[in-house]
This record gives C-alpha cells, structure tokens and sequence, in this order.
C-alpha cells in the first residue's frame, strides 16, 4: 500500500465519507473568499465577515437541500438580527447585561429541541455579545461591521450550496447502490477464480478479497449518514437497511474465509463441486445487479432461492473427517444462507414503512 492510500486509510478512519474533512475545506475556503473581498478593509471588519463565514457554516445539521436552504436562511436571519440587538443595547449597561442574560437562557434552551452538538443557537449569542464590545468610534464603523457580516454570512451559504453540496439521502441511495455493485462484482471474480483452478497462494491478492476494504468504506459512510441525518419518518428504515448491508457484507466476508480456509489448505474439490459453487455465485452476481435502492427509498429487483440441497451433494462428495474442512464447508452454507435471506429482506423491507 502506498503512502498516499495509508494516509487516506487513517484520514477515512477518523472521518469516515470526509464530511468533516469537507466542512473544513468549504469553511476555509468562504473564510479565504470573504477576505478577498475585503482585502481593503480594516482588520476588524474582515474579522467580523470570517467570524459569521465559520459561525455559519458550523452551524448548519440539516440534511435535505430545501430543508438546509430553509435552516440556511432562518439562522442567518437570527444571527443577523442577534448583531443588531447587541449594537442597539451597547450603549446602556443594564440593558446589554439584562439582553445578554436573557439572551443566553434562550439559546441554551433552545438546545434542548435540537442536537446537542449543534452550536448555532451559542454562535446567536456570541454575535450579540461581540456586538457590545466592539469599539466603534462612529455609526458608520458599525454599519461597515454589518456589511461585514451580511458578506459574510452570503457567502458562506453560497460556499455550502455549491462546493460538496450534502445530499444525505442521495449519498445513502448511492452509497447503497454501490455496495450492491461491489458485492455483484466480488461474486463474478469469485466465480472466476473457482472456474480457474481454485488453487492459489497469496490469497489476500485476488480481487474479490480486497474489495472487502470498498464494502467497510461503504459501510462506514453510511453509519456515519445514519448517526448524522435526521430523516424522521425514514430514520428507522436507513437503520434496518443499514444493519441488513452490514450482515450481507459479513457473510460475503464468511464466504472468502471458507473458500481461503479450503484453498491454502490445498482441500481437493471435484469439478462438478466447483462449477455448482460458480453458479452460486453467478446466481448472486445477477442478483446484486438487479437489487436497487431507488431515491423514494423503495427496492426494486427479484430475489430467487438457492437450492440447498443440490449444494449438500455436491459437499457430501468432498467429506472427510477434517474438522477444518467440515467447518469450512459449514460456514460456506451459512453465508449463503444469510445472503439469501437478508437481500430477501432488504427487497421486501420497504413495504412495512
């Protein structure tokens, strides 16, 4: 592995699917805009203009476009109107104590119906305080503060619509479809691979085997869109979704390892064996392609069974009083019981929602 893909290995390690990564890149980038246009400004005010770019862009949890755009607008508006508030009370210290304090009772209430972690009701606070105690020796110096912020504030959203745009429900469809694509080719590679020979030393090499780290990236986006989005009447849909991709992608996994377990063992397997496992996996190859999840979240594609008891026959062939073998042979008919039954119910999950 070079050191370009282990840095990008530890990177999706701690961010699976980058999405931090983006939002520091975006925010960096409205943060190097702003200061472009302001480049002739004081100090202060390209300070307030990078102040409302980050506080805007870390603000932001919805995961729809119309619905971001709606958050996008209402908390602009907030913010907005919290840098007003401050500077019409600065001049009176009771007021600008009494505001403060009420001000600050509301926004850590306000959390109380939104993430914990989200922090554009204390960035609301933040403005109006910064408001009080700025120096500003004249009406004007305030009014190029709020220009500032008005910059600020349009270009941080213009950055989240248009640079990375979030689609959460698109990344899932997406990222779903995917695995289902990968699983269809690691199937095909297999196939191949037991038509070949079935011999083979460095087994970790083979293409089926190292798409089990594409399926775990996979996996890891999706958990993370999970955990992240709120989708309310569909969340517990993604979660079962979720945790039926996680079974298929392990009992792929239990499949390599049987077939790795016969194969450095050098287990001898008939042809007539071999060509039935092939169909197998031919089997699951069409079924993986034809398996999709729409952006309706509905699946469509047909899902056959696969004769069990022609599989057994063939095995029975190939007994023999190894335990490893046994096992091996055991744990090949479990996964491909779990991939039959769960892509059954992935198909024929939606409909329950």
């Amino acid at each position: 592995m070079t050191v370009h893909k282990k840095f990008l290995s530890v990177l999706w390690k701690m961010d699976p699917g980058y999405f931090q990564l983006k939002l520091a890149f975006k925010t960096t980038l409205a943060i190097v805009i702003v200061l472009l246009l302001l480049y002739k400004e004081s100090l202060n005010i390209k300070m307030m203009a990078t102040v409302a770019c980050g506080m805007s862009m870390q603000g932001i949890t919805a995961t729809t476009w119309f619905s971001r755009m709606k958050q996008i607008l209402l908390l602009d508006t907030i913010y907005f109107f919290s840098f007003v508030l401050g500077l019409l009370v600065r001049d009176s210290p009771y007021c600008t104590a009494a505001t403060l304090i009420i001000l600050g009772f509301t926004v850590n209430y306000v959390r109380r119906f939104e993430p914990e972690n989200n922090m554009a009701p204390m960035m609301a606070w933040t403005l109006c305080f910064m408001a009080t105690i700025l120096p500003f020796q004249s009406g004007s110096q305030a009014l190029g503060h709020l220009h500032a912020l008005l910059q600020g504030l349009i270009v941080a959203a213009l950055v989240m619509f248009l640079v990375f745009p979030r689609n959460y429900t698109k990344l899932f469809v997406r990222n779903t479809n995917l695995i289902f694509d990968t699983l269809a080719h690691g199937m095909d590679e297999l196939r191949r691979f037991l038509l070949q020979g079935f011999h083979k030393d460095d087994f970790d090499a083979l293409p089926f085997d190292k798409m089990k780290e594409s399926l775990q990236h996979l996996l890891d986006s999706n958990q993370t869109i999970e955990q992240k989005g709120r989708f309310n009447n569909r969340q517990k849909f993604l979660a079962d979704t979720l945790l039926h991709l996680y079974i298929l992608v392990n009992a792929y996994d239990m499949m390599l390892a049987s077939y790795q377990s016969i194969c450095t063992k050098k287990y001898h397997l008939t042809r007539a064996a071999r060509r039935r496992l092939s169909l197998i996996n031919k089997h699951f190859a069409r079924t993986f392609r034809g398996v999709r999840l729409d952006k309706d979240f509905s699946f469509s594609g047909r899902i056959t069974a696969v004769q069990f008891p022609q599989i057994d026959r063939k095995f029975s062939k190939e007994s023999s009083s190894d335990p490893n073998l046994i096992l091996a042979l055991l744990n090949l008919k479990l996964s491909v019981t779990l991939l039959y039954q769960h892509l059954n119910e992935i198909r024929r999950g939606h409909d329950d929602y």
